[in-house]
Formats: structure tokens, C-alpha cells, sequence
């Protein structure tokens, strides 16, 4: 949606019309007027909107200031009953229209839930004109905050003057800029929206904005295929070569182009080869249906490249005539002060203030050239708006909005978020699984619109998804958060996440560190893969997420892969830590992959047994396999690189077993915490959580721990269940009398003690063990821990049947846990079971405990035999403790109860003392012991041979 520039071209509903020329227009003008329209849907009757004004004050942040003027919006109260919500669309760059609130996915929830309906005009567009003009003078009061400000003042005046009104909650919707400031809204005026819909809102303010042009080209090879692509970028290299060969004749032929128009001024050229990309820009972002496959069935109609691509640029120039694309027309159409020019010279101002955002050739990684550089953007700023708008001065700016809103790291609660995967300004927005819905194969602000059969599968969810949190909670909540809550609601009418839940995803969460640097230059883009690589006769494919980042990259340059185990992904590890700083000296291009079945990588439409077939670690291997050659072919510079894969815990077995299925495709391998022994009794690892607390705390909390679980094991035999079940604050749906509700217990207080172990940072287990001494006697001690970690609002179901509910789901959801479970049950056992009596924790979680979930969630064949057989093939395939691979370097922290599964020979991995679990994936800091810095120290030497 907000294209912001002079050069800003069509949108997909135009494909194939005319631009209806207006005398006087240039291109450039018509193209940004259709781009920075109202997004919102189109209304299928309008007779119970009103136009309306509300008096705003013109600086909200002077009080000696009391200039006033008038705010347009509008209003739709057909279905309102006092006490309903308001739901309020926010304006952004663009005139409102009454479409979105009179149809449309809001428009349907305001009947459902009796609401009252309103939309916002921002100022300084449209008709809400707070000046006489837009001189550069009064272009001081257009600012987000100022339009913030307004929007709090017109919701402080509905709710005193509506009757019914004043304790209504408050729903905010807003695309593409408008659902950046319904984010930012919440931030500054919590109070005042008790939640938010963000549509495509890019939140990170950039300069330089490469991202956007590369998107727009994935989403072209996406849709349209390589072959688009290829002959997009090769017309475009030809003409750039005109220029270069003094051809400028040919070049304003072959485009119709005005005689005005001087190849040897460079900012022409920018503004010819910027206006070329945004034309396909525009395709892109509005794709709807079938936009991109219709220009691309056209582009390859010509008899060669250049041909092609210029018979199709020409349905968008002025073909009757010739085409004016000059820096002098683009200037004077954004100095122009006089409201009703559309709304260029506002939005631009607002980009050489705020948010920069300029769409850039600066990457190399499009197929749009290299002819539109920043340079363009701040020149016209300066030309349009004073000398001080240097590049300086912008950048500050940009920097500035940041700071004040917090980027990609800004903290609000009850916002909702949406991107379109093909959408090019997703990259400057929150894009993390948990915080923001990502909708397969849709565009820009593509999911306003009812539910309708013509939805695909992901994006009816989505609509869904907002749709019941709204009615589930009245109204009280949209929160990121409660994504998860919604995904496990039938398992327990007790609580909202079963504490299972929380403990298993904590242990099985990304262990790579938390991003240290901008996310912006990361990107979130898809792959092809065979749903079964081993079948020749399946043709079946799927899409598998990745991420990028190509900051630091040279051609040439090495690739490093951080390879995604049973998690979601997110840009941690490829904006920070130490193979980020490794990537930055070796001028490396950084990956991470999404393991199929995981996060956003979905092979099959759910998880069913039968789909369950497709999840093994051979499939996911040769996900990987394919990756490299597919990254090395089509990405120039990289064909000749070699590939450094790194992985921990599970992906760290993962990069191991590569290397020994595909020894040619990696130079090397970083293994932090991998497990390479399949066993299903897998009893090593509960002996070294005791020796760890131990080490770290001593034996008084160790014993400590053990004496309270052999206590509650004691008031089980004793009849003295209920007492237990008190004493927890368990939910009713626990049985004291059935043996698989009790080893569900144990096993879950259990693994709390894995969690804190696993992820231990310097204190965590001293202050975990002065808790547990803090009680009055060892089983008072631990129940007070249990409790606390619990951290239940009411009570904690710890049933068997809720437990098992979890594998059984078989949606895909933020759980995670019925593939991880499935593939334990498959092929890698390590079931960390109680059979050991030299650890602390109790002896009522037994082997037999896990292969009956096995069976139970699975179906009849998991028997111990089947599973005890499939693991016998693993160890097989892999070579368990001796699977003869070169170039891995290994390594395992001491309190690491996964170590024992795991090379332990010095000679062939590095144990780090004192650490736990991937606690060696961070950049090189002086808090790291000696042992650490020299293991960190080995890897960069390694990586440098």
C-alpha cells in the first residue's frame, strides 16, 4: 500500500486498463494516487454512514498553542446497542471511503457483536486539512504522534459523548501504515485500546530499504516462476547496457519516452529505473487472484527478453504520446503546496522525517538493477523540503523513530499482526511465529475482506483466529500471546496453557541466542520440497520456510547455515552470536532452516497419522540437501562457496548425521549439544541433572529434592493422594488412583528440574535451590518450587488425558509437541525415564509410561518392541557413537544432561565446564569463562583453515 514515491506505478486492477489520463498528470502521479488508496474493502451499501468532524487541536504537544481545526471521520451505528465495543479503523496516507466500515471481516464482527463502527481520517489527508496549505512551514505539524494524538482525543470524545458508550472496550484495524500506527497506538496510549489488528505494518524505520525489491522479486519467482524473473532481469540489464553503449536513442524507443528525458543526467536515470521497478512493485504488493501469473503471462509473449518486458512496460506509459520521466516533473509534483494533488507531497515528507523506507537497488539479490539508489530519495527531499534535509538529518530521524518506538523490539501487549508472504514491506515488520500471522500466498492488506469461500485455507484461519479471540473473551483481549492459549483451549477448562505445555516448549525451544543487532536485514522467504524424496513416484511438494540475511555477503563468501531443529524459527540467530560475528569477517551469507512439520513449514494440510509418515530425519536431511544446491545455483556469488552448517541440540545431531549422508555438500559442521545415541531407556539423563545440582549447589539441595520426592511418592502409597493434590493445587481431572495420571505428575515436576538445568545461566540453579530450601521441611520445600514453577491461576491439570490430548491435536499449532513425541517414538527414543536410583527425582516415570503414549497417540503398532526395532535402525543408519564423519567439531557443556547421549571422548568433542545446554552459540563476550572463549576461539580458527 504506501508506495511513497514521486515514481510510484499502478496497481494490479489495472493491469491490463488504462491509467484513464488525466491532462496534466504524469505517470508517476497517477501510479501513487492508485498505490496510496484506501486499502479497506469496498462497501456493498453505504446508507447507514455518516460524515462527520470532530475538532482536534493543531499542535496536541504545546499548550501555549490553541489553533484548532476540523478531523473528518466517519460513522456506522446500524448494528450498535449501548455497552458495545468500538471498532475504529485508523486512516493512514490515503482519503477515507465508507467501504471498511460497511463491509468487509470488521464490518461483520461489529454485527456479531453489536459494535459501532467508525473510521478515521488522518490528518493532513484527504479532508482533514489542519492548514491552509503545505508549505514547508506548516509541514511541521503532519507527524505520526501528532495523528496519534488525535486518534486518542477522538476516543476520549466518543466514549464521554455516545450514550452507552463510556465503558465500551476498543478495537483498533489498520492497514499497511495505519496498522503501523494502530501498533505504535497501543504503546503510547495502552489504556485506550484494549487491542489492535495490524494489517502488513512495516514497524522498523529504515533508509536504505533493499528488503523491499528483493520481496518483490521472490514473490515474482513465487508466482510467476523462474523464467519471469529471469527475463525481468535480463531486459532490465539491457537496458541499462543502452545507456552504458550511448544507445539513449534506442532506450527512449523502445520505452516511448519524452525527448526530455537526458540519459547523462543521472538523476533521470534513477527516476526512469526506479519508476520500472515500482511498476512491478505495484503487482506485487496488490497480487490478487491471478495479477502476478497475468503480467508474466504477457512479459513472456515478446519473442525475446527485451521485447517482452518493453511491450508490457508500455501499457503502463503514456503509449499515445511519449512518457515524461524526469527528476525536474517528479520534483515539482512533490513541491506543489496546494491540497487535492493528491497526497504525495505529504506521505514523501513524512518518509524524509520519519521513516525513510525508500525502495532501493542497493541489493543484489533482485532483478530490478542497480540504478535507484538512496541518493535519490534524500536528494528529492533536500530539492522538495529545505537544505536541511540532508542524508545526515535523515538518517537521524530514522533513527529517532526507533528509538522512540522500539523497531522490531517494541513492547506492546493485545496487538495482532498479519503479513501477506508475498507482501514486499513484511520485512519491516514483525514476522516471529507467536507475534505475527504469516498468510501463504497473499499480498498487501490482502485479508480485510469477509470470510468467503474463495479464502484459502491459512488466510480463513487467520480471520478466524481474530474473529473467536474477539468473542471469546468479549472483547477484553487481542493478545499475541493468547495464539497459544487458543491452540490448547479444549485440553483443560481449568487454566489457559497446561503447564506441560509450558514446560515442554521451554525445553524444547530455539536454543540459538537472542538477535543482538537489527533485524531488518533479515528475510523470511520459501523453498520447494519433494513432500518424499525417496519415492520417485511422489510428485507431491511443499513450501519450507527459511530465513537470510546477506549484510555482510561478498560473492564468494562462505554460506552459513543454522539448521532448524523441532521449533520455530526466528531471526536470532542470523542477526547475532558468534557464527553471525564469524559471517561478518568471512563476508558470509547467512541461512536458517525450518525442519519440515515445524513452525510455519507445513508438508501436509495437519498431522495425522497417516501425514505423520513424511517426519523423519532422513526426509528433513534431504529438505537440507536440496536447500544447498538449489541456494548455490540460483544465487550468484555462491556457487563455488563452501557451506558451514552449524546446529544445536537436535539440529546439532541433524548437521552431524549430514555430514555423514551428504559429506561433499558441507566444508564443515558445529554440533553444540548433540545427541547421537538412539535408546529408549534413556536414564543417563536424569542422573546428570542430579549431578549438576550437585556440582552447582552442593549436596544439601541435591538430597534436599530427592528426600521431598521420595515424600510424595510415600503419600501416594499411603493413600495420601488427595493431600498431594492439595498441596499442588491440582485440577479435579487428576486421579490419584490411576498409575499414568501419577507418572504424568512426576514426570512433568521432574522435567521443571530438566528446564532449569538445560537452560542454566550463572545462578539460575543456586536460586531455584535457596527456594527449595526456604520451606520448612524437604516436601513443603519442593511443593513451594512445584507451585511457583506451575504458576497456575487457578489449579494445574496434571491428567493423563490432558496430557495426551496434546499428542493427539492433530492441527498444526504453536504446540510442537505431537510431531517432537512422534519422532521420539520413531526413530529416536530418549525417553529420560526413572529406572536409574543414582538421581533425585523419584522412581514414577517408567519406561512403560512413555511407550503407552506412544501407542496411545499414535496408533497400536508403537509397541517397546516397534520402538526399541526403529531405533536399532537409526543407530544403524547414523553409526550411534561412532558415525565416522570428518570436519564436525562437537561440543557439550558439563551440566548438559544430553551429553550422555553424545561423543564425550576428549579427544573428539570439547567439554566446556560449568555450562549447560548450546550455552556456546554467543558471540565471543569477556563473560565467558576460559574454557568457553578458547572453544568459541577453536571454531572462528576452524572456520578460517
Amino acid at each position: 500500500m504506501f508506495k511513497f514515491i514521486l515514481v510510484k506505478l499502478v496497481v494490479s486492477i489495472l493491469l491490463f486498463t488504462s491509467f484513464n489520463v488525466v491532462c496534466g498528470d504524469h505517470v508517476f502521479l497517477r501510479a501513487f494516487r492508485n498505490l496510496h488508496r484506501d486499502p479497506g474493502p469496498r462497501g456493498s451499501t453505504r446508507a447507514h454512514v455518516e460524515t462527520k468532524w470532530i475538532e482536534q487541536k493543531l499542535d496536541h504537544f504545546n499548550e501555549n498553542d490553541n489553533r484548532t481545526w476540523q478531523m473528518r471521520y466517519m460513522a456506522n451505528d446500524e448494528f450498535y446497542q449501548e455497552g458495545g465495543p468500538l471498532f475504529i479503523h485508523v486512516g493512514g496516507e490515503w482519503t477515507i471511503s465508507p467501504g471498511s466500515i460497511s463491509s468487509g471481516h470488521m464490518y461483520d464482527m461489529a454485527k456479531e457483536n453489536n459494535a459501532y463502527l467508525f473510521y478515521t481520517e488522518h490528518r493532513y489527508y484527504g479532508k482533514s486539512r489542519p492548514v491552509s496549505d503545505l508549505s514547508n512551514e506548516n509541514m511541521k505539524y503532519l507527524h505520526v504522534r501528532q495523528a496519534l494524538a488525535d486518534l486518542a482525543h477522538f476516543i476520549r470524545t466518543m466514549k464521554t459523548t455516545i450514550p452507552g458508550m463510556e465503558n465500551s472496550k476498543v478495537i483498533l484495524s489498520g492497514g499497511s501504515y495505519s496498522a503501523t500506527m494502530v501498533t505504535w497506538f497501543k504503546k503510547l496510549y495502552p489504556d485506550l485500546a484494549t487491542g489492535c489488528w495490524a494489517s502488513s505494518a512495516p514497524l522498523f524505520a529504515k533508509v536504505d530499504f533493499v528488503e523491499y525489491k528483493e520481496v518483490t522479486g521472490e514473490s515474482i519467482r513465487l508466482v510467476g516462476g523462474d523464467s519471469c524473473y529471469n527475463r525481468i532481469l535480463n531486459a532490465i540489464q539491457q537496458l541499462g547496457k543502452m545507456l552504458t553503449e550511448n544507445r539513449s536513442a534506442d532506450l527512449r524507443s523502445s520505452l516511448n519516452i519524452c525527448d526530455s528525458f537526458d540519459d547523462s543526467n543521472e538523476l533521470d536515470v534513477w527516476v526512469l529505473f526506479s519508476t520500472i521497478s515500482d511498476i512491478f512493485a505495484g503487482i506485487v504488493q496488490n497480487h490478487h487472484g491471478n495479477t502476478i501469473q497475468n503480467a508474466c503471462n504477457k512479459i513472456m509473449e515478446g519473442e525475446d527478453d527485451l521485447k517482452g518486458f518493453t511491450n508490457f512496460m508500455l501499457r503502463y506509459f503514456d503509449n499515445k504520446n511519449c512518457t515524461d520521466i524526469t527528476y525536474k516533473t517528479s520534483v515539482e509534483d512533490i513541491k506543489d503546496t496546494k491540497f487535492g494533488n493528491g497526497m504525495i507531497r505529504q506521505w514523501f515528507y513524512q518518509t524524509c522525517n520519519e521513516y525513510g523506507w525508500y525502495q532501493t537497488s542497493g541489493s543484489m539479490q533482485q532483478p530490478f538493477g542497480t540504478k535507484f539508489p538512496a541518493k535519490l530519495y534524500t536528494t528529492l527531499c533536500q530539492d522538495a523540503y529545505g537544505e536541511e534535509f540532508t542524508e545526515e538529518y535523515i538518517e537521524n530521524q530514522v533513527k529517532k523513530t526507533n528509538e522512540f518506538f522500539g523497531g522490531l523490539q517494541l513492547e506492546v501487549e493485545n496487538v495482532y499482526m498479519t503479513h501477506g508472504q508475498l507482501d514486499p514491506w513484511r520485512a519491516m515488520g514483525i514476522q516471529e511465529e507467536g507475534k505475527a500471522t504469516i498468510i501463504p500466498m497473499r499480498a498487501h492488506c490482502k485479508d480485510f475482506g469477509s470470510i468467503t469461500d474463495k479464502d484459502n485455507e491459512e488466510l480463513k484461519a487467520s480471520k478466524i483466529k481474530l474473529k473467536e479471540l474477539i468473542k471469546m473473551v468479549k472483547l477484553a483481549l487481542i493478545v499475541t500471546a493468547l495464539l497459544a492459549v487458543l491452540a490448547f483451549a479444549n485440553a483443560n477448562e481449568d487454566e489457559e496453557v497446561p503447564a506441560f505445555v509450558k514446560i515442554f516448549n521451554e525445553l524444547h525451544k530455539d536454543p540459538a541466542p537472542q538477535q543482538v543487532n537489527t533485524r531488518a536485514n533479515v528475510k523470511t522467504l520459501w523453498i520447494e520440497q519433494k513432500l518424499d524424496h525417496f519415492d520417485a513416484n511422489e510428485t507431491r511438494t511443499w513450501q519450507m520456510r527459511y530465513m537470510s540475511n546477506d549484510e555482510f555477503f561478498k560473492p564468494g563468501g562462505p554460506i552459513f547455515i543454522y539448521v532448524g531443529g523441532e521449533w520455530f524459527i526466528s531471526p536470532g540467530f542470523i542477526t547475532g552470536g558468534h557464527v553471525y560475528d564469524m559471517a561478518k569477517e568471512h563476508n558470509g551469507y547467512l541461512f536458517y532452516t525450518e525442519h519440515r512439520f515445524y513452525g510455519e513449514s507445513k508438508p501436509t494440510e495437519d498431522m495425522t497419522n497417516e501425514n505423520l509418515q513424511y517426519l523423519s530425519v532422513q526426509q528433513a536431511l534431504a529438505d537440507l540437501a536440496h536447500f544447498i544446491r538449489t541456494m548455490k545455483a540460483t544465487i550468484p556469488g555462491l556457487e563455488n562457496s563452501k557451506t558451514i552448517l552449524t546446529g544445536g541440540s537436535y539440529s546439532a545431531t541433524m548437521v552431524t548425521w549430514f555430514k555423514k549422508l551428504y559429506p561433499d555438500l558441507a566444508a564443515g559442521c558445529w554440533a553444540s549439544s548433540a545427541p547421537l545415541y538412539a535408546r529408549i531407556d534413556y536414564y543417563e539423563y536424569k542422573e546428570i541433572m542430579g549431578q549438576s545440582i550437585k556440582l552447582v549447589s552442593g549436596d544439601t539441595c541435591h538430597d534436599r529434592i530427592k528426600r521431598g520426592f521420595d515424600e510424595l511418592e510415600s503419600m501416594f502409597a499411603n493413600k495420601r493422594g488427595a493431600e498431594v493434590k492439595a498441596m499442588l493445587k491440582l485440577c479435579n481431572s487428576f486421579n490419584e488412583n490411576n498409575d499414568l495420571d501419577v507418572w504424568t505428575l512426576f514426570y512433568e515436576i521432574s522435567e521443571l528440574f530438566a528446564n532449569l538445568i538445560q537452560a542454566h545461566n550463572d545462578g539460575d540453579i543456586q536460586s531455584a535451590c535457596r527456594r527449595i530450601m526456604d520451606g520448612s521441611s524437604d516436601v513443603i520445600g519442593l511443593a513451594n518450587y512445584i507451585v511457583y514453577k506451575f504458576n497456575a491461576r487457578t489449579c494445574t491439570d496434571m491428567s493423563y488425558r490432558g496430557y495426551l490430548n496434546m499428542f493427539k491435536d492433530s492441527a498444526y499449532s504453536t504446540n510442537i509437541m505431537r510431531p517432537w513425541i512422534y519422532q521420539t517414538c520413531n526413530e529416536v527414543g530418549w525417553y529420560q525415564t526413572s529406572t536409574s536410583r543414582n538421581q533425585p527425582f523419584g522412581t514414577k516415570y517408567p519406561l512403560v509410561f512413555f511407550t503407552t503414549l506412544c501407542g496411545d497417540a499414535y496408533g497400536e503398532k508403537f509397541t517397546k518392541e516397534y520402538i526399541q526395532k526403529r531405533l536399532l535402525e537409526t543407530n544403524k543408519i547414523f553409526g550411534g557413537l561412532n558415525p565416522e564423519v570428518e570436519n564436525v567439531y562437537m561440543t557439550h557443556g558439563q551440566l548438559d544432561p544430553w551429553r550422555s547421549a553424545g561423543l564425550e571422548d576428549p579427544e573428539k568433542v570439547t567439554i566446556i565446564p560449568y555450562h549447560a545446554h548450546c550455552k556456546d552459540l554467543g558471540s565471543i563476550s569477556n563473560r565467558d569463562t576460559p574454557e568457553l572463549r578458547a572453544s568459541k576461539e577453536k571454531v572462528a580458527a576452524l572456520v578460517r583453515q
